[in-house]
């Protein structure tokens, strides 16, 4: 149960490969997965929240309506 022998790694956008075991084994996490990636999310999702909201506001006052005519 202990003896990885196969990865297949299935990423975003339709990124598959086999990873090599004895690479992965020795390979170190990235650094803004271990010093701060949560803290980096709700950033990114603070400032995408505050977008959504400035956009929604701007489409409610005319939008894309108030360009086209």
């Amino acid at each position: 149960m202990h003896n990885i022998s196969d990865i297949y790694f299935i990423g975003g956008f339709g990124t598959v490969a086999w990873v090599d075991v004895k690479e992965y084994e020795m390979v170190q996490p990235d650094k803004i997965a271990i010093n701060g990636g949560e803290q980096n999310l709700k950033s990114s999702d603070l400032v995408l929240e505050l977008i959504v909201q400035q956009f929604s506001t701007w489409n409610m006052q005319g939008g894309l309506r108030s360009i086209i005519g």
